[in-house]
């Protein structure tokens, strides 16, 4: 059932007695948990079938940190790394430019070799990688732990530029810092996978949880039962269908 798999209450408790505009926001919002299997549903949809205080509390724990790693970088930018990613920026744009340069037919040579100029413009951007990698491989090896986690923590792969390490001083072995939207860094597509799962787990538990709330709500007072068993009884067949349980489950 559904709302087993969304980690709704594993023991099923008597479902409470509704009314039909219950049973409306009911099957309305089993439509969109179910969906929710498959893909993310939009924020509208989402708003439109929670409470203000569930759907607070589905955009809370939507921007709550995932990980250490989240935990860490909600800290801020360590100053070397803000340092680092400028000179990563700068490198970029004069290989941009390099890549321009070897597009277009040019007789301009420079230095004694007479080198084209995407050739001269490449060496310049090697040169300004490979002070980034040099500036910030000093400034790890004199860091305490604490920092040197940190600073760690916002590069996308393994920094070890020894002979043994992968990185080089080129746009694409260079070290990105994770939230770089050049596309060599290697946490762009995770980044935006687990942003994804996240949203997708938020979405369930709060679809799951009002689901829960409407089916396993108090009960309602005696004067009532008669009235809202009436309007109780004349539920859909197709919220019967989004809710998957026998008829006889139902009551």
């Amino acid at each position: 059932m559904v709302l087993r798999d969304c980690s709704a209450r594993e023991t099923l408790l008597p479902f409470t007695v509704i009314t039909d505009t219950q049973a409306a926001r009911l099957e309305r919002v089993c439509t969109q948990l179910i969906k929710s299997q498959a893909a993310a549903v939009s924020t509208q949809a989402m708003r439109s079938v929670l409470t203000a205080s569930e759907f607070s509390s589905y955009t809370h724990n939507l921007s709550a940190p995932t990980s250490l790693l989240d935990v860490i970088r909600a800290d801020g930018k360590p100053s070397e790394i803000v340092r680092y990613a400028a000179m990563l920026k700068r490198a970029d744009w004069t290989n941009a430019r390099a890549e321009s340069a070897s597009r277009r037919s040019s007789t301009r040579r420079y230095g004694m070799r007479g080198i084209s100029q995407a050739a001269h413009l490449r060496n310049q951007s090697e040169h300004q990688y490979e002070l980034a990698t040099e500036y910030l491989s000093e400034h790890l090896g004199v860091a305490d732990a604490q920092t040197e986690n940190a600073i760690r923590a916002w590069l996308d792969r393994d920094f070890d530029w020894s002979t043994e390490g992968s990185i080089s001083i080129d746009c694409v072995g260079v070290a990105r810092v994770v939230d770089s939207a050049s596309k060599h860094c290697l946490a762009a597509d995770a980044r935006r996978q687990n942003k994804l799962q996240h949203k997708l787990s938020s979405q369930k538990q709060a679809l799951a949880a009002a689901t829960s709330a409407l089916l396993y709500a108090s009960e309602p007072k005696p004067e009532l039962l008669a009235t809202n068993h009436t309007q109780a009884t004349s539920r859909s067949e197709k919220l019967r269908a989004l809710l998957a349980l026998p008829d006889d489950d139902l009551y």
